[in-house]
């Protein structure tokens, strides 16, 4: 959730920062550091990596992108001198440890089962009952966790027909917002255009981290796809307010 909150907060601020006092810009600065912070001190290594992604893509899609890239610089180097020695110690183990080896068996024996119940999966939260009836064995330490996968836990649970509609949710969410950046570039709306930007770059975020966590079920892309509906219909409804206000219906 902080990796999403991230990029929506830096966003947000250089959409309004025009509006505010140097003083409130600074107190506003400090939300997206503490969710960056929140990150770190989590240990997550998918978290941080998300936060990576969203910040390559900032920085890709600003207009200033070498002042970009020094800023993203100076708060990489940051957080990696504010990073605790466990937590860099976990990504140099990165697929041997523990942790990657008991989501490698889990990816495998989610793969067999997509491949055997390819259209309709094994039924809604049924990942762990017919987990623990196949593969006892392969249970790792605790008891049988969940996939540790979005895609894992879409596609074996909801098979190729809900992992069909899940990946054109996605595809909608990137369209609608790149819609509605189109509008707030006619009607000239800083907000719109960064908030388009916003979402795209939470989706990014939740997208990367959801590779090795299970959230397919979590409000996060839930609540992040309503946002991009909400703001395509307030761009429309803002591109109309203009053209009706405009005396030949056009917006130059």
């Amino acid at each position: 959730q902080m990796a999403m909150v991230f990029p929506l907060w830096v966003y947000f601020i250089v959409a309004l920062s025009g509006f505010w006092s140097k003083k409130i810009k600074w107190v506003m600065w400090l939300l997206p550091l503490m969710a960056l912070g929140t990150v770190i001190a989590t240990g997550s290594r998918g978290a941080l990596l998300a936060v990576m992604v969203s910040g390559f893509f900032m920085v890709l899609r600003s207009p200033y992108r070498i002042k970009a890239a020094l800023v993203a610089a100076v708060i990489g180097t940051l957080v990696y001198l504010a990073t605790p020695p466990e937590f860099k110690e976990r990504f140099e183990q990165a697929g041997d440890d523990r942790t990657s080896q008991t989501r490698i068996i889990y990816w495998a024996h989610g793969i067999e089962m997509m491949d055997e119940f390819p259209v309709l999966g094994v039924g809604y939260r049924n990942w762990i009952p017919y987990y623990s009836d196949h593969w006892p064995e392969d249970a790792p330490f605790q008891g049988v966790e969940l996939p540790h996968n979005i895609f894992l836990e879409i596609g074996t649970e909801l098979g190729g027909a809900g992992l069909l509609v899940y990946f054109l949710m996605i595809m909608f969410t990137f369209i609608c917002n790149a819609g509605s950046r189109r509008i707030s570039r006619v009607v000239g709306d800083r907000f719109l255009l960064y908030s388009g930007y916003a979402l795209d770059a939470a989706l990014l975020a939740f997208l990367v981290s959801g590779q090795f966590v299970s959230i397919a079920y979590y409000p996060f892309f839930w609540i992040n796809l309503a946002m991009t509906v909400s703001l395509r219909t307030a761009a429309e409804a803002e591109l109309r307010s203009r053209r009706e206000s405009s005396p030949d219906g056009e917006i130059l």
